[in-house]
Order: C-alpha cells, then sequence, then structure tokens
C-alpha cells in the first residue's frame, strides 16, 4: 500500500504532467475527466500509466511507463512507477530491477 501510492504520487506531483501547457489542453482535459480514451491518447505515456494505475489496471499501466522509458531511459518516474505496478501484481524480481535501474 504506502509504497505504491508514495511511487504514484511522484508521478502525479510534476507540474508538466497536470498542466500541459500547450493549445490542445483543454480539450485533453475533458477527455481525462470523462474518461475518453480517444482524449487520454494525447497525453504522455506516463500520465496514461498513472491513469490506468489509478484504476487498478497494472497491467495496462506497465504498458504506458514501458512506452515511456522507451521514449527517454532516463526516465525514473516511468521506471518507480513501473516497478510499483510489478508489485501491485506480486512480479517482486521484476520490480527490483526496475527499481534498481531508477538508483
Amino acid at each position: 500500500g504506502e509504497v505504491i501510492q508514495g511511487v504514484a504520487f511522484f508521478a502525479f506531483s510534476r507540474p508538466e504532467d497536470l498542466h500541459p501547457t500547450d493549445p490542445g489542453s483543454s480539450e485533453r482535459a475533458a477527455g481525462w475527466r470523462m474518461g475518453d480514451d480517444a482524449g487520454m491518447a494525447a497525453f504522455p505515456p506516463l500520465v496514461r500509466g498513472n491513469r490506468m494505475f489509478a484504476q487498478g489496471d497494472f497491467s495496462g499501466a506497465i504498458v504506458h511507463y514501458t512506452e515511456a522509458i522507451d521514449d527517454d531511459d532516463t526516465d525514473v518516474t516511468a521506471l518507480c512507477n513501473r516497478s510499483a505496478a510489478y508489485i501491485a501484481m506480486e512480479l517482486y524480481k521484476t520490480a527490483i530491477k526496475d527499481a534498481d535501474a531508477a538508483l
């Protein structure tokens, strides 16, 4: 519980994830609130992963966190959050690999 919540909170706290500054941000925010998956496609993979994680879809979250890591392999937030998703799925050895990579 606490470890997973702490990791997810860290990612949600990044201002660039919560407040996109480009012109289409209002439309994407509406999609986020309404649960519109098409609107979610405009968000970065980390944000999509966070949404899946919050909904309890840990395997879906892992897909998006992996995409974020593929885009930027130095993104420790995505590594930590993917580790948390692996923990939620009780895949502890895999979770440790991501946690170690984030260090």
